[in-house]
């Protein structure tokens, strides 16, 4: 289920996954020094129970860093709001315009929607001079260096390349290869043959 994070101090919105499901709730819980020694502090509700987040969530983790603004931690809750979606209104609505007029009625401000990711990968994509597969592989594809915030359990990990053209390429030829309609190995003069073997006899190729 996707879901939208706003950053209320310099107005931006941005779209992101929600974590998987298989991830443990946990209370939300930061670590700060203070005066010289560490302290934790634990996020709460109105009412004094703590509020609970997911264990590992790589991606709003990044996006609260990307925000800090030179503010105390314990400020984040005040100033990063996270807005779930479910997933028919996603699909039909434009949930961002929505979002960004309901925040700028509410504050005043002028929020914007940004696509860092996007635009990170993107940009990664073109330095290394757009690869694609067959042929010319990224070198660094799913590397720890492309990784999106904190190092968690590798099943939990995001990377750049998840929003990378390249990413596309890969996922359609490991379906292709899994269904069993792409093999490497095979020469364009073999498929070339299963073509001519496909088409009615008297027919000339052209």
């Amino acid at each position: 289920m996707p879901r939208l994070a706003s950053c209320m101090i310099c107005a931006k919105i941005e779209r992101m996954p929600d974590p998987p499901l298989d991830v443990s709730m946990v209370p939300a819980k930061i670590s700060y020094m203070d005066m010289g020694v560490e302290r934790d502090y634990t996020f709460e509700m109105e009412d004094g129970t703590p509020v609970m987040v997911p264990e590992y969530d790589p991606i709003l983790e990044d996006f609260v860093g990307r925000h800090g603004h030179n503010r105390p931690d314990t400020d984040v809750m005040g100033f990063i709001k996270v807005f779930p979606v479910d997933q028919a209104t996603y699909e039909k609505l434009d949930v961002v315009t929505e979002l960004k007029k309901e925040l700028n009625d509410q504050t005043g401000l002028l929020f914007e929607e940004a696509t860092y990711y996007k635009d990170e990968a993107i940009k990664c994509y073109n330095e290394h001079k757009n690869p694609s597969i067959p042929g010319k592989e990224c070198l660094d594809f799913l590397d720890d260096s492309k990784q999106i915030g904190p190092t968690v359990p590798k099943k939990y990990q995001t990377y750049l390349c998840h929003m990378c053209p390249y990413m596309q390429t890969y996922v359609a030829q490991e379906m292709r290869h899994k269904a069993g309609l792409y093999n490497p190995k095979k020469s364009k003069r073999t498929n070339g043959l299963q073509i001519a073997r496909s088409m009615p006899k008297g027919t000339k190729k052209r």
